[in-house]
């Protein structure tokens, strides 16, 4: 290894550091091979590479070397020249789009505090906005049209920008397809297959696309060794376009062999069993990818790979070469987080992805905050009789402490979950468990205090189409839950409740976000139920609900002690937006209103509560550190004007 030293002069505007950096790579090869003259161009040639991508586009950069008791020495001297900002964008020629939509396709480099500066000239800028402006045409079907810019200077560095638009003639594919070499089909079954509008757009990559939809086409068939060519004939003065496609079909495949490999721990049976295709089977490519989707989708592997092989001397028949890399077996996890009324909270984890090689999953967890304990010990078998059905097995215990009472918990439930689709699912649960308060306020009434065992089914549903489950920037998440408790299971009160919860995050211009969540749950009692306790009972307020009370405090009290009800409802709506300052910082402004009634037959009646605020949050690899201020507008005697609430995770 060599010492490799830089000597930097001359540079005014931009950093001696971002510049090392810009060098950083071509340092760390020059200290494996030493320095030269040609090491010299090249990092004068890097430097004058970054200022142009700032915007200096007469940046000259001139250098020498020296060797100092076996440092080399780089000694670059910069002239920087005027920065090259735009005064001017037009274009010409262009009917098809306004100018200031073709504008927002150019990416100039901002300048300034907070980038609130000029917009700086630069070519690779230039280059992207160009290719921007014709992808735009050709997916609305223009496909000769060109985009000629001619840029023109003052010696200031003010440029002005004039972007020549030719569109050119709207092309279409005049008439179906034709096919050759089709024999295995009908050809009328193969265009139905290409699933084309009527004299379609013709883009650049439909040729493409609609070749990929015939040799999918076949290999969902069988014929796994299909080849495809494609004929284009595209008239410029007619504005039309017609294709030809040359098939050459192939015999229909057989599966020989499905060979796995890989699977050091797992029991060959748990691949298989997620394997939409055995031997004798005709190849079909749809149940190739499912089969890998469910592979994956077992959470066992961290790679998987299916391939085809051609039996030596067969053309009619193919190995199914199966190679996974597993992940490691076991997890501990150590989770941390804060809020408002827990404090501070952990949980260690414990976890076997791969129970005895079956890929059953084993989970223990203990967790603890300065509210509250609890342990859970949880099995999974993600693929029972099918791949979309799991069973679960889960016991545990939790203490926590309440604003007016201290609950206590344990039990355990079991049930089916289903994978309807990938963003919806089902369940069916039994839960039992033993339901008691172990401390509780002197001034809560007596019938509100009871320990109960309670046995219920639970039907629920959940649809998550969020683009991320941590920070997401649009989608939507539902999650619905009917739960019956009664006597012919084994429960000492009769009910049933009801709990929804809905999310929505749109995203908007100028990096805002707007994001909305309502929740409600209500109780029917049944039979001889005439009281629900207070720990079965629902509580609003909180740094999840209304953020303008605390923990549990908006609803009925006595003596100032909440008493919970059987109904609530909230809603919450934040528009969340970008806070220059920091990279991952946002600020919020929040609103929030809800209510909770004693009685079913007051649902979402009585007194709403309300909570207006703002808070400021900020991206970590574990989630926002949040904190939200929120002011009561409707407060009565006893209630806070203000609260304040410090947490990590988004409320909703």
């Amino acid at each position: 290894m060599h010492d490799v030293e830089l000597e930097l002069s001359g540079n005014e505007e931009v950093s001696t550091r971002s510049l090392r950096d810009a060098l950083g790579p071509l340092r760390a090869d020059l200290r494996r091979t030493g320095v030269d003259q040609g090491s010299v161009e090249d990092a004068a040639y890097e430097l004058v590479r970054h200022y142009r991508s700032l915007g200096y586009r007469r940046a000259e950069v001139t250098g020498a070397w020296r060797r100092e008791q076996g440092t080399f020495v780089i000694s670059l001297e910069i002239r920087e020249g005027p920065r090259s900002f735009l005064a001017e964008v037009q274009f010409e020629g262009n009917r098809r789009f306004e100018a200031g939509d073709l504008s927002t396709c150019f990416p100039w480099p901002s300048s300034g505090f907070l980038g609130l500066g000029g917009q700086a000239f630069t070519e690779p800028a230039l280059a992207e906005g160009l290719d921007c402006v014709m992808t735009r045409y050709q997916l609305e079907g223009y496909f000769f049209v060109e985009a000629v810019p001619a840029v023109s200077e003052d010696e200031a560095g003010s440029v002005r920008l004039r972007i020549d638009v030719r569109e050119g003639p709207v092309v279409r594919l005049v008439k179906p397809p034709a096919f050759e070499g089709v024999q295995a089909f009908p050809a009328a079954e193969l265009g139905e297959a290409l699933d084309l509008e009527a004299m379609p757009l013709y883009v650049p990559r439909l040729p493409l696309v609609l070749k990929g939809k015939i040799v999918d086409f076949y290999r969902d068939r069988g014929h796994y060794f299909v080849e495809v060519d494609v004929d284009r004939r595209v008239d410029r003065a007619t504005g039309e376009a017609e294709l030809t496609f040359k098939v050459r079909e192939g015999p229909p495949v057989r599966i020989e062999a499905v060979r796995i490999s890989g699977h050091e721990k797992t029991f060959e049976w748990v691949l298989r069993n997620r394997l939409e295709l055995e031997p004798g089977d005709l190849y079909n490519e749809e149940l190739v990818r499912e089969s890998y989707r469910s592979l994956l989708r077992s959470g066992l592997f961290s790679s998987v790979s299916i391939e085809a092989v051609r039996v030596e001397g067969a053309e009619d028949r193919i190995y199914l070469d199966v190679k996974v890399t597993e992940k490691a077996r076991y997890k501990l996890s150590v989770l941390g987080g804060y809020g408002s009324y827990e404090f501070v909270r952990g949980a260690v984890r414990i976890e076997d992805t791969n129970l005895f090689g079956t890929g059953h999953r084993l989970r223990l967890e203990g967790k603890a905050s300065f509210r509250g304990e609890g342990a859970t010990a949880a099995y999974l078998n993600p693929h029972f009789f099918n791949e979309k059905l799991t069973h679960t097995v889960e016991g545990s215990y939790e203490r926590r402490e309440h604003p007016s009472f201290v609950g206590q918990e344990h039990g355990g439930e079991s049930g089916l979950s289903y994978r309807i689709s990938d963003t919806l699912r089902s369940s069916l649960l039994y839960r039992l468990r033993q339901s008691e308060v172990v401390e509780v306020s002197d001034d809560i009434p007596p019938e509100l205090v009871e320990d109960v065992l309670l046995s219920s089914i639970a039907l629920s549903s959940i649809l998550d189409t969020r683009s991320s489950i941590v920070d997401p920037d649009r989608g939507f998440t539902g999650r619905a839950t009917v739960e019956y408790a009664g006597g012919a299971l084994g429960s000492e009160i009769d009910f049933l409740r009801y709990t929804t919860f809905a999310s929505v995050v749109v995203p908007l211009p100028l990096r805002l976000r707007l994001v909305g969540a309502a929740r409600a749950g209500l109780i029917q009692r049944l039979a001889s139920t005439e009281v629900i306790p207070i720990q079965e009972r629902f509580f609003n307020g909180g740094e999840l609900t209304i953020r303008s009370f605390r923990q549990d405090e908006a609803g009925d009290k006595i003596a100032g002690e909440p008493i919970g009800g059987e109904t609530f409802t909230t809603l919450s709506v934040e528009l969340r937006y970008p806070l220059l300052l920091l990279d991952g910082l946002q600020g919020a402004f929040l609103f929030d209103t809800g209510t909770l009634t004693q009685r079913i037959e007051d649902f979402a009646g009585g007194r709403y509560f309300f909570g207006i605020g703002a808070g400021i949050r900020y991206n970590t690899p574990v989630g926002p550190f949040r904190f939200d201020a929120a002011w009561n507008p409707d407060r009565e005697k006893g209630e806070d004007e203000y609260v304040f609430h410090l947490g990590v995770g988004y409320p909703f």
